[in-house]
């Protein structure tokens, strides 16, 4: 199996997904997932779930169209089989809990099933938008009383460190703010520094909820936080910063359904909160955390070739370089063809700029949209230009002409995610989208649906008026 794809089901929408098969979000980005966190519907995405929802089958309704933050770092730690529990040893409301879970999951695997051939048949963005909400309403429907259960019976033996897992398991499904806050409460109090505990803030790191940064801030003031899960927390809460940086350019992309929604997972007040952080004091302390992390622990590998000095390094670049208003670098590079060219060759146009592989699910549900919008802006002064990290070329070449794909890409070579491109870019999940403008300037990032629709009709606009 592709240790890029969980399950290998075609995912019911685009949610994010990184090179570990999960990126948490992303809620500017298809839990940007994601997806290694995946924000669902205000709870996050572990173990290939978002929320109780596979990241390869539908996003959350918290992703709320748009790629998110949603989704992950590109440098997380694979993830380990898991070691087989002995269900004798364990007290009887922890084996209660499991059979709970097990009941939810099955449920859930039954609606997927039906949302993956809804989806397919979909043929415009706004139905497959309605599949998702129907289902995402729907999932909500079985796991939030199964949460309000798994609370009960753990409530009572919140200090058990057999609790953990039904403790996070609450704190991921957010439709029950309150349940999710107490199991959270319960963590930060009885498991701080436990592994899983801290899985759950570094996981969460992309993702929009309020509790990850005290978390992560106290996870890294604990004497008994231990020194080999230092650098991960000290990444966690370096990306948790610079994720923040970008919220409120973020709302400011969103559409008016788009925040309602918002409003109704988060709260009007947390919302207004996003609205009102300090990009700049974000981005300082984002960079000096990223710093800090390069020098302390830079040639420490997080997994493969990647080394926290290497994410430390490409992270200060992307905050520097790739912010909303800053003039994307050029790209030099060849396609599939082996054919040179540059990004800096479309100036003049709007470009919808899309790091992708036939390998990533959430990618490929992508090019449907992708598709939809090159037939609309055919005429227009509009183009979209890929980055692929398939490495296996003679498979994208047949995966590209089967999915339809008349667009150029930059192909990353034999490295794939590696590669020299999505590096240098710090591509944290897969897909990654930005918009420039005519000029090459960056005016959005990991946008979806409506909202990419709107911001790309938006610079055409501006483009044709200017000349």
């Amino acid at each position: 199996m592709n240790p890029h794809k969980r399950g290998g089901a075609r995912p019911v929408s685009p949610a994010r997904i990184s090179p570990t098969g999960i990126d948490a979000t992303r809620v500017n980005g298809y839990a940007a997932t994601p997806l290694h966190t995946d924000a669902s519907h205000s709870s996050l995405a572990f173990g290939g779930k978002t929320g109780g929802i596979p990241v390869q089958r539908i996003s959350a309704l918290v992703l709320v169209g748009f790629l998110s933050a949603a989704s992950s770092v590109r440098a997380d730690v694979p993830d380990k089989p898991a070691a087989k529990k002995d269900e004798t040893s364990q007290p009887a409301f922890a084996a209660e809990f499991r059979a709970l879970k097990k009941d939810v999951d099955a449920k859930l695997d039954k609606l997927y099933d039906t949302a993956e051939k809804e989806y397919e048949a979909a043929e415009t963005e706004d139905e497959r938008g309605a599949v998702q909400k129907r289902i995402t309403e729907a999932a909500g429907k079985i796991q939030t009383p199964a949460a309000e259960r798994a609370m009960t019976l753990v409530r009572r033996h919140a200090a058990d460190p057999a609790a953990v897992e039904a403790l996070i398991w609450v704190a991921q499904r957010g439709r029950v703010l309150t349940l999710g806050e107490e199991a959270l409460a319960a963590l930060a109090k009885h498991h701080l520094t436990h592994k899983l505990t801290i899985d759950l803030a570094y996981r969460s790191k992309r993702g929009l909820m309020k509790w990850t940064e005290p978390l992560l801030r106290s996870q890294l003031a604990s004497p008994d936080l231990t020194k080999a899960d230092r650098p991960r927390v000290l990444l966690a809460l370096a990306t948790v910063r610079q994720v923040q940086s970008a919220y409120p350019g973020m709302l400011g992309q969103m559409t008016v359904e788009q925040l309602f929604e918002m409003d109704g997972i988060y709260g009007a007040e947390t919302v207004a909160g996003f609205r009102k952080i300090d990009v700049a004091a974000a981005e300082a302390e984002a960079i000096k955390l990223f710093n800090e992390l390069g020098k302390k622990h830079g040639i420490e590998r997080l997994f493969g070739g990647l080394t926290y000095g290497g994410v430390a390094k490409s992270s200060v670049f992307e905050i520097e370089h790739l912010s909303l208003g800053k003039t994307a670098p050029d790209i030099c590079g060849e396609d599939t063809d082996r054919v040179k060219f540059k990004l800096s060759d479309y100036r003049g146009r709007v470009v919808l700029l899309s790091f992708w592989g036939s390998w990533c699910d959430p990618c490929m549900a992508l090019v449907l949209h992708e598709r939809e919008i090159v037939a609309r802006l055919k005429d227009k002064p509009f183009a979209i230009v890929g980055v692929n990290s398939d490495t296996d070329k003679a498979k994208l070449k047949e995966a590209t002409g089967k999915a339809m794909i008349t667009w150029r890409s930059f192909w990353c070579g034999a490295e794939g995610i590696e590669g020299e491109i999505p590096s240098a870019w710090n591509v944290s999940g897969w897909p990654t989208i930005y918009v420039l403008d005519q000029h090459g300037v960056i005016r959005a990032k990991n946008v979806a649906g409506k909202a990419l629709d709107d911001v790309i009709d938006k610079l055409i606009r501006d483009a044709e008026a200017k000349k």
